[in-house]
């Protein structure tokens, strides 16, 4: 199981294939989500436990220029790196998601009440993985003494691009 576990994309990659406009509004995508079935009993959980380890040379971190925004550069005191694929001392893998594709029940599985929130600091997104259930909300913040540009180019859903001012 643990070799069979696929490996991290870059945050935004797997973030943003999920996201996106949609129709527009929250309501309007609820219409569109198929109706489950009887809510699902949390009692019943079982649990699953692991690790997702990485196979092979462990892959150079690709520097981040951050030369375009200089606030942005000047955040930093040396290079930052990509976080598309961290190897840990132990081997394992940082930032994974893992997708249960069969086995579970279908119930209808309640949409957290909790926002997901996402947050620029220092001109990079935390955390870098992050998951979403459908119609549960997110939340993007921008901490920085600066303009951001989110511009997600989801698969699925609508393009969109909106400027966030600074804090």
């Amino acid at each position: 199981m643990m070799g069979k576990m696929f490996a991290p994309l870059a945050a935004m990659a797997l973030w943003l294939a999920g996201c996106g406009g949609g129709s527009g509004t929250s309501e309007a995508r609820k219409a569109e989500t198929p109706a489950a079935s009887a809510p699902v009993d949390t009692r019943s959980f079982g649990s699953i436990s692991g690790k997702v380890v990485f196979a092979g040379q462990k892959p150079e971190p690709r520097t981040i220029s951050m030369d375009a925004q200089p606030v942005c550069a000047r955040m930093h005191s040396g290079p930052i790196y990509s976080e598309e694929v961290i190897v840990n001392s132990n081997g394992t893998l940082k930032n994974v998601l893992v997708r249960i594709k069969e086995g579970l029940p279908k119930q209808g599985w309640p949409v957290p009440a909790m926002p997901v929130k996402l947050d620029q600091k220092a001109c990079v997104y935390r955390p870098h993985v992050l998951g979403v259930q459908v119609n549960q909300t997110l939340e993007i913040h921008n901490s920085d003494d600066t303009n951001h540009n989110v511009h997600p180019l989801p698969r699925v859903n609508r393009e969109w691009n909106e400027s966030q001012p600074p804090k």
